[in-house]
């Protein structure tokens, strides 16, 4: 699996958030649970992660997309962060526990949507 950094400016990733996704001989699992968190809906794996380093008091943040391979073979893009607070080198870092899932046809119709209404410009 690999984590790329969506810039070459330092911060670097730190070395906390990567041994997260470094799992010897495997790609990093997941699981959806049910409200009741115990019914297993869907599983699969992390195959690829893009982090970028976003600062903002108090908080400072890497955010990014997870590309995540289901069981049964299809695949959805998680949008996602880790937030420390700010200044406190020895603070742990924290995954966002709300994050948004987006199969590639909803992705794809988003980004179009989004290009139309002058919102972004892709190259």
């Amino acid at each position: 699996m690999s984590v790329l950094q969506c810039s070459d400016s330092p911060p670097k990733i730190p070395p906390e958030i990567l041994d997260k996704y470094k799992k010897p001989g495997k790609l990093k699992g997941f699981k959806f649970t049910d409200t009741d968190r115990k019914t297993v809906l869907a599983k699969g794996v992390v195959e690829e992660v893009i982090l970028v380093y976003h600062d903002d008091d108090p908080r400072e943040y890497w955010k990014g997309v997870e590309k995540l391979r289901f069981d049964d073979g299809r695949v959805e893009f998680r949008f996602m962060y880790w937030a420390r607070k700010k200044g406190h080198t020895n603070a742990k870092w924290r995954w966002g526990q709300f994050n948004v899932c987006l199969p590639q046809d909803h992705l794809n119709k988003l980004i179009e949507c989004m290009q139309k209404k002058d919102w972004i410009k892709l190259h």
